[in-house]
């Protein structure tokens, strides 16, 4: 069972975070524009037993190409970091995926968009997120908790807490402490073609 492990830290900026990866010699593996469609009964089955299902199509903001991956995450485990199972695949064709979806009973319940910049180093993945109305994120993905504190303190994030909740559950309890209910959050000035 494949396991997803990562430390998600709230930073103000972004860029000392990239200057330090670029110091450490890290190799800069992408920059995306992600557009991440989530999927449920209309009873909220999979939100209630703490699992997720969603279509993430990533348009690389450097070429123009885009590439569509199906995920499904379980509930998450104890543990210092973020942990859950997670199930991934890509696909060819994520509005056929979205109509697969909806004819087995799934529709899409929530949808946001996030710049993300994509970086290895010392065999875990770190990502620098820009997330609407949330702000930046950095995100160290690894095989383990001592892979990713390592990486952490390197980074100079050491005193920075990381946070369990996933960006939907960040979006949620913001826009319901804002009085808001939307379901769809861009990007300002992004194209959006929905699944």
């Amino acid at each position: 069972m494949p396991l997803e492990m990562e430390a998600k830290l709230k930073v103000a900026r972004l860029e000392p975070t990239r200057l330090r990866l670029q110091q450490w010699g890290a190799s800069r593996i992408g920059n995306h524009l992600e557009t991440n469609a989530l999927y449920d009964t209309a009873d909220a089955a999979l939100e209630k037993e703490d699992q997720g299902l969603r279509i993430r199509v990533r348009r690389d903001l450097e070429n123009g190409s885009e590439d569509a991956i199906l995920t499904f995450k379980g509930p998450g485990q104890l543990g210092a970091y973020k942990n859950r199972e997670e199930i991934e695949t890509h696909i060819a064709d994520p509005k056929a995926m979205a109509a697969l979806l909806n004819a087995l009973g799934y529709q899409q319940s929530f949808s946001f968009q996030k710049r993300r910049e994509s970086w290895e180093w010392q065999g875990c993945h770190v990502e620098l997120d820009e997330v609407p109305y949330l702000g930046c994120f950095v995100e160290i993905e690894g095989a383990d908790e001592a892979a990713i504190l390592e990486v952490q303190q390197k980074l100079g994030l050491e005193g920075v807490a990381s946070l369990k909740t996933s960006y939907i559950g960040l979006l949620l309890k913001w826009m319901k402490e804002q009085g808001r209910d939307e379901r769809t959050i861009n990007l300002p000035g992004s194209r959006v073609d929905r699944t």
